[in-house]
């Protein structure tokens, strides 16, 4: 049963479709949420029994771990390096935010070096392709999608 009041996070597939589900009559109806993807804040949905409830799309195609995780970023072939505080892991990319003003620039491939926070203490160092840029966070996505990392796949499990 879904709580009235919460707000439902809705997955979507590969199409960019996803079931609502009212939470006062519980029907369900697919919906195809391709032109809402920029949304950051929750959608307001009425059901056609008069429900209103809040939904928030998630359109990634991998859990993200929020982190506080120490490390550092060098750009191969350049002086560029720094100390970085990892936000946000997923198994295609992460969200840091330098500790000092940088220069990166969108497209620029970075080379990464931090670690997890579980037992062993991980080092994870990945390739990544710089993405996104707001003051001192960038968004990067890895570079080899498809060398399955063992270590942060099982650190991104939930539970």
């Amino acid at each position: 049963m879904i709580t009235p009041n919460a707000t439902q996070k809705i997955y979507v597939n590969e199409h960019g479709e996803g079931t609502v589900t009212c939470p006062n009559c519980e029907k369900s109806k697919r919906v195809n949420f391709v032109k809402f993807k920029s949304a950051r804040e929750p959608l307001k949905v009425k059901c056609i029994c008069g429900s209103l409830f809040k939904i928030i799309v998630e359109l990634r195609n991998y859990y993200r771990k929020s982190t506080q995780l120490p490390g550092n970023y060098t750009t191969p072939g350049s002086n560029k390096s720094g100390s970085i505080i990892v936000e946000d892991v997923s198994l295609s990319g992460i969200g840091f935010r330098t500790r000092l003003k940088h220069n990166l620039q969108i497209g620029e491939v970075i080379d990464l070096r931090f670690e997890l926070d579980n037992s062993v203490r991980s080092e994870i160092v990945k390739r990544a392709v710089v993405k996104r840029l707001h003051d001192q966070f960038v968004g990067a996505e890895f570079c080899d999608l498809r060398a399955f990392d063992t270590e942060l796949g099982y650190y991104l499990m939930p539970g």
